[in-house]
């Protein structure tokens, strides 16, 4: 199955219905598929190729699902890592993940 057509298709049958709640944040299924979708189009005018991946550190938060599933949508990998990790951990780790796009705070 591939993952990133499950969030359209939500979208389309459950437009409504809440998908993530996170502290104060409520986003439904279709506000959240028009956030995926504009963070995914900006990852295809970048070049971002299907197998590519994405490399992400961020803390807990809405955005790094949305790099997730955005991702997903395209045919990329995101490549979540520690936002403890610095230094010399954080560059091996990157340069490891083969990412060619790291997104942080």
């Amino acid at each position: 199955m591939n993952i990133g057509k499950l969030l359209p298709r939500h979208a389309k049958y459950r437009r409504n219905q809440l998908a993530l709640v996170f502290g104060d944040e409520r986003i439904t299924f279709e506000s959240l598929n028009l956030r995926v979708n504009r963070l995914a189009n900006g990852f295809l005018k970048l070049g971002i190729q299907k197998g590519e991946k994405i490399a992400t550190v961020l803390n807990n938060c809405v955005e790094l699902l949305e790099v997730i599933w955005a991702a997903a949508k395209i045919g990329a990998v995101a490549v979540p890592l520690s936002p403890l990790l610095r230094g010399n951990g954080l560059s091996s780790l990157i340069r490891d993940s083969d990412a060619v796009l790291v997104i942080t705070e």
